[in-house]
């Protein structure tokens, strides 16, 4: 038996096309690019903000906020609050001075 040695050509050696190295902004970027293109996120931030919001723009539009600083005049800016109380009645019993 004799042993046979077959030798193939090696091919040429591939060329990069580019020098691929990761770099911190080229991986920042690419998440950004993968959060930007994804539904859930966008749909659940849009519900998170407005759960945040709702009372508040409920609070404004009712119209009681703005009866409530009329109707009190002691109460001052900085000393806003929330009255439980219903907006008319007589606030003159609350700062009566003996």
């Amino acid at each position: 038996m004799s042993t046979a040695v077959t030798v193939t050509p090696s091919a040429p050696a591939a060329t990069p096309l580019h020098s691929a190295r990761p770099s911190f902004v080229g991986i920042v970027r690419g998440e950004l690019f993968k959060v930007s293109r994804q539904l859930s996120t966008w749909v659940l931030a849009v519900l998170y903000l407005g759960a945040i919001c709702l009372p508040y723009l409920v609070l404004l539009g009712s119209g009681r906020t703005k009866t409530q600083v009329r109707d009190d005049p002691m109460m001052r800016l900085d000393e806003f609050r929330m009255m439980a109380k219903p907006a008319g009645r007589d606030v003159t019993e609350l700062y009566a001075v003996a």
